[in-house]
């Protein structure tokens, strides 16, 4: 099981882990620049 930790540690560009619901999420329709604005943070309420 994936901690908190684990996913705030890829944060970056080359390493972004993005978890939505519970899920793996391959991609956003927002785009890379938005990830990248929320990577290792819980952007649950945005």
């Amino acid at each position: 099981m994936l901690r908190g930790n684990d996913v705030a540690a890829h944060n970056s560009a080359d390493s972004l882990w993005m978890i939505i619901h519970g899920k793996f999420a391959p991609s956003h329709p927002g785009g890379m620049k938005i990830l990248l604005k929320y990577a290792g943070k819980d952007a649950t309420e945005e």
